[in-house]
């Protein structure tokens, strides 16, 4: 990102009028590849500028067996097999999950011992030993999603409707500003994605000019009856095209003769 700033800036001091291309030629696993890290949205500001591009190479890394996904229900564990080479005196792994969702790492060796052995993620790094392995290893649970802005909310109905009820609903739902057809209103309000990893910041928050409303990851919980994820943009929707909308429905209504 240092990088990138001096180039920015040696750009600006010097009024250079060429383009600035930045290539980043630098195979690596590393990160959740889902386009919310700080560098990504770094880059992503850097290319929107104009005569600055940024380019970034793609490989054949996906069929090295480097990366592994998987969907893991609700209260319920997920077993991962590592298999590691002989002599390897050390390696390191990354586990993401999409917020808000929380993952406990346990690690258990190949002659049983586990660690650790309760849950325990009140601190950022933890380190365990396995006498019997003579190894040791060290697990860091960090929130590098700062720029994250989605919300999780419970609910709890007297009556329980089905999930497809709830989507249902979501999809016919129409309020006072579709029926008046208002300049600045989406034409549909909420939107329901069935992907299990979205909405997402980067891809909905400008859906329908930034006054829809993205939703998904309808789940059931343990707690309360369901649990979902809703992405809407805070400046569009929520302040200034907010306020907009809200004149555009006091004129419609003659609030304003």
């Amino acid at each position: 990102m240092l990088a990138v700033a001096f180039a920015e800036n040696w750009m600006k001091e010097n009024q250079a009028l060429a383009p600035l291309v930045i290539f980043l030629g630098l195979a690596c696993n590393n990160g959740s590849h889902c386009g919310t890290s700080p560098l990504a949205q770094y880059l992503d500001s850097v290319a929107l500028q104009i005569n600055h591009a940024v380019v970034t190479p793609t490989g054949n890394d996906g069929i090295r067996q480097h990366h592994y996904r998987g969907n893991i229900s609700n209260q319920k564990e997920q077993i991962v097999e590592i298999n590691i080479e002989r002599d390897i005196a050390g390696f390191y792994l990354e586990c993401w999950s999409l917020a808000p969702e929380r993952v406990l790492i346990q690690v258990r060796s190949p002659n049983g011992e586990t660690r650790p052995t309760s849950a325990n993620m009140d601190n950022l790094s933890q380190s365990y030993r396995f006498p019997l392995e003579g190894t040791k290893i060290t697990i860091d649970y960090r929130d590098v999603g700062k720029r994250r802005r989605d919300q999780l909310v419970f609910v709890r109905f007297e009556n329980k409707p089905s999930k497809e009820d709830m989507i249902e609903m979501w999809k016919n739902f129409k309020g006072r500003a579709q029926e008046l057809e208002l300049p600045s209103a989406p034409k549909q309000f909420l939107h329901y994605f069935e992907e299990d990893n979205m909405p997402q910041t980067k891809l909905h928050r400008n859906l329908e000019n930034g006054m829809a409303v993205s939703i998904g990851r309808l789940r059931e919980d343990s707690q309360y009856d369901y649990k979902f994820v809703c992405l809407a943009h805070n400046t569009l929707r929520g302040a200034a095209g907010g306020a907009v909308l809200l004149a555009e429905l006091l004129c419609a209504e003659g609030y304003m003769d």
